[in-house]
């Protein structure tokens, strides 16, 4: 009963999944013990070995992600041609990061036993697992390297008189992870927003009789656009930890587009974020954000001769330092930055 209840809540975990990482495991077992083998006795030596095996990870642009795996491992060989079973471990797992590229991780599920090559054990049944280690990313986050401890429960059945043995596996091990996949949310361009512009106003002015030359008004100066060199600091354009435009920053955005209408230049948009979280999670949200922002302009500024470019700082870029909530929310902005072309 309690391995139908593990594997169905790892099958709705999965289905749950609306983007996932796949992820290829190939491990080297440095370290394996046994508290008692099936003659009731600890094995004189046993050797070291091998495992493979996958796991499905969401919630990958959160610094805790999480997830199912399984792994198959080599059979728990022995000096004397000792042979005790083989374990294939399901297990949920979970991830958070700690620092830029490393990382914790915990197992926890069951571990699946099939008895070896030994004349003696008649049957293998397998047990709980759990397991704890420190992995670090490389390579983009294409890469991995875990070392973990592994512990889970066995019991043999056998034909000696030390029947019914069980015991704890021990394993220190080595593993290399690749991915495969993974989300890449994009952010949707809302719809353009058409802007009309008034009809110029023309004046006929009827054949007069001869009076005074009377001085045309000056024509109106050329529009003034309202992005200051030290750029525009916009802060209430999104929600927390999110990265979609809320309805009051498009509002935001409809006011400086229509002020560059007709105007020749570069617009830049540059994400910012405070110190809260790890420095990894705080760059992709400041990326996507100022992407996201960027992506608003060159809807509602179609068809201008504007070039558009987004770029994202995270942390790095703070007007203050990163002491109080007000501190923070300072940091916390996009700025605008506008350059007319020569």
């Amino acid at each position: 009963m309690r391995k139908k209840i593990l594997i169905g809540a790892f099958i709705a975990v999965a289905a749950m999944a609306s983007a996932a990482e796949l992820e290829l495991k190939l491990g080297a077992d440095l370290y394996r013990d046994l508290t008692e083998d099936a003659a009731g006795h600890n094995p004189v030596k046993i050797y070291p070995g091998g495992s493979a095996g996958l796991e499905l990870l969401v919630n990958e642009d959160s610094p805790f992600r999480f997830g199912i795996g399984a792994e198959a491992k080599s059979s728990v060989e022995g000096s004397g041609g000792y042979d005790g079973h083989y374990a294939f471990p399901v297990y949920g797992v979970g991830k958070y990061d700690v620092a830029d590229t490393w990382y914790l991780l915990g197992r926890a599920g069951y571990a699946f036993a099939k008895e070896g090559d030994a004349d003696d054990v008649i049957d293998a049944n397998g047990g709980l697992y759990g397991a704890v280690g420190v992995g670090k990313e490389f390579m983009d986050e294409r890469f991995n390297l875990e070392f973990m401890y592994e512990l889970m429960d066995y019991d043999y059945d056998t034909n000696t008189s030390a029947s019914n043995e069980d015991g704890l596996y021990h394993v220190a091990s080595l593993k290399f992870g690749i991915k495969f996949g993974g989300p890449s949310p994009a952010v949707a361009a809302p719809a353009p927003m058409v802007v009309e512009k008034p009809e110029p106003v023309m004046v006929v002015e009827p054949e007069p009789e001869p009076m005074p030359v009377v001085e045309k008004p000056a024509p109106a100066p050329e529009p003034v656009i309202m992005v200051p060199e030290e750029g525009l600091k916009l802060r209430e354009l999104f929600s927390v930890n999110s990265y979609e435009v809320t309805g009051a920053g498009l509002a935001e955005i409809d006011e400086i587009s229509q002020v560059l209408e007709g105007h020749k230049g570069t617009l830049t948009i540059e994400g910012n974020t405070d110190s809260t979280g790890a420095a990894k999670y705080n760059m992709m949200l400041s990326e996507k954000r100022a992407e996201a922002v960027a992506n608003v302009f060159k809807a509602r500024l179609e068809g201008e001769e504007i070039e558009i470019v987004s770029k994202g700082f995270g942390e790095e870029n703070p007007l203050v330092p990163n002491t109080t909530p007000e501190a923070k929310a300072q940091n916390r902005r996009v700025e605008v930055f506008w350059a007319p072309a020569e």
